[in-house]
């Protein structure tokens, strides 16, 4: 998914920029902080005991729904901008975003790679 994943992410940077609109920009933003704490959770899943998978799971699919928003969102923003997304598409295949939940959570700590190897 690594060059799928930065053509969807170079596609949504570019249109959001495209769009001009403040709203949206902080859309972006949006998802890239769920995307970052999604993306640690998501890492400390492997670390983690049942008893912490237990208590921390609701707050993991909060946030995990909280990427599917925003990336959604944007989508609905830039089409109702006249924008053609057909990013969304490719990072939801099916069409649904439940079908495709992994797959998202994927992209968000791709996302999350992108920022943290920037960083340095």
């Amino acid at each position: 998914m690594t060059s799928e994943a930065t053509a969807i992410y170079t596609a949504i940077t570019d249109q959001v920029g495209q769009a001009g609109e403040q709203e949206v920009e902080d859309y972006l933003a949006s998802l890239v902080e769920q995307a970052i704490v999604y993306a640690e959770m998501r890492a400390n899943w492997a670390l983690a005991s049942n008893d912490d998978r237990v208590k921390n799971d609701a707050y993991r699919t909060h946030v995990h729904d909280s990427v599917i928003y925003y990336v959604t969102i944007i989508s609905r923003s830039l089409e109702q901008a006249g924008i053609k997304t057909t990013w969304f598409q490719q990072l939801v295949p099916s069409g649904n975003t439940n079908v495709d939940r992994k797959r998202i959570g994927d992209f968000a700590c791709y996302i999350c790679y992108l920022y943290a190897v920037s960083a340095r």
